[in-house]
């Protein structure tokens, strides 16, 4: 029984120790809490309103020749005679002779064909005098010029004396057109591509000796989407401005003139554009299979928005300012684009211009979110 005291004793102490510490905590003061402040983010904004803008359409293609002309003989012969001009890139005007091929043999056919010419008139001529006399013949015999046979007037041989000498003269025109054909003219004003022909080769006709294409013009097929053509009018021409990531700085002009009648697969025009005198002298020329970005004159919009091509998100909505600053989606739908920025049509009807546009939106921002507008 004497133990008992004894146990009861420690845990008195501990059950007043903790009422004790339960007392004191109970008595201190609560800490104070400082209000949390809302976090506003800066925002650059500009104000914009619908107008009416008439943005290119941006398209591209490559250039082609206008007229390609691959040179081949007619004729069969040694190469005496090369211009100098006949070289790549050099231009040559319309009838300069580039090659001349030895017609020493085709003036002696010329010769042949012109005294076979002569003998077949010869005897025409010798069988008009049988005919005649043969005729003359024949009435003296006393009898009727209706009753001898055309063999006796001699009238076969007279009509195959007159179709030699239709063959003669053909046979006379073709060696003539040979003998021209020595040389080889350049059939326009163009500018050699290629040149496989050397003084001392053998010109054959069936092997090309080189190959020109057409200084007047050149053209670009333009490839043209549906939304595209809404905005081309191709009734009349239509101006061009060419450029060329290969050809920094330099522009071209064209215009389209025609469109090709049928469509790609997907339901694409192509528009035709020429430009004049692509390799003119003292420019930098507009070179055959260069790729260039075309920007085609188009109708104007209707009015629209034209905001950099970073405000539009996900191509749906812009992020506006309402009165409190507050952002607020604004729906809407693109027209165009050119260069880095896009043109669009509000949907949002309640919304009333001028609009207040954040230039750059974050991908964390809610409607109603308090924002700070910066100008840019």
């Amino acid at each position: 029984m004497d133990k008992i005291p004894k146990l009861i004793l420690p845990l008195l102490l501990i059950a007043a120790a903790v009422f004790g510490f339960k007392k004191c905590a109970a008595s201190r003061p609560e800490p104070k809490t400082k209000p949390v402040k809302e976090v506003v983010t800066s925002v650059e904004i500009f104000e914009t309103s619908p107008e009416v803008h008439s943005p290119p359409v941006e398209t591209f293609g490559t250039v082609q020749p206008y007229f390609e002309s691959t040179l081949t003989p007619q004729i069969s012969g040694l190469i005496v005679r090369v211009a100098p001009e006949f070289r790549v890139g050099e231009i040559v005007r319309k009838g300069l002779p580039l090659i001349d091929i030895d017609d020493r043999s085709y003036k002696s056919l010329l010769i042949q064909q012109e005294a076979n010419l002569a003998k077949a008139e010869l005897a025409y001529a010798e069988e008009k005098t049988q005919a005649e006399q043969a005729r003359e013949d024949w009435l003296e015999s006393g009898r009727k010029i209706e009753d001898a046979s055309e063999f006796v007037l001699r009238i076969p041989q007279i009509t195959s004396a007159l179709a030699e000498i239709e063959s003669m003269k053909a046979s006379v025109r073709k060696a003539k057109a040979d003998l021209v054909r020595t040389q080889v003219f350049a059939p326009f004003d163009a500018i050699i591509t290629s040149r496989t022909a050397s003084l001392g080769n053998l010109a054959s006709e069936q092997q090309p000796i080189g190959s020109l294409v057409a200084i007047e013009k050149a053209e670009v097929r333009l490839p043209l989407n549906p939304d595209q053509l809404v905005r081309v009018d191709l009734s009349s021409p239509v101006d061009v401005v060419l450029r060329s990531p290969a050809r920094p700085g330099l522009e071209w002009q064209g215009t389209i003139v025609r469109t090709d009648p049928s469509l790609t697969g997907n339901q694409t025009t192509i528009a035709i554009a020429e430009v004049s005198s692509p390799f003119s002298e003292g420019k930098t020329p507009l070179s055959i299979g260069l790729f260039v970005n075309a920007t085609v004159t188009a109708t104007d919009l209707p009015p629209s928005l034209k905001v950099p091509e970073s405000a539009f998100v996900n191509d749906s909505f812009l992020w506006a300012l309402d009165d409190e600053e507050r952002l607020l989606q604004l729906p809407a739908k693109r027209l165009a684009a050119s260069g880095r920025d896009i043109f669009l049509k509000i949907s949002d009807r309640q919304s009333e211009p001028p609009f207040r546009i954040v230039s750059r939106p974050l991908a964390t921002f809610q409607s109603g979110q308090k924002v700070t507008p910066s100008s840019p």
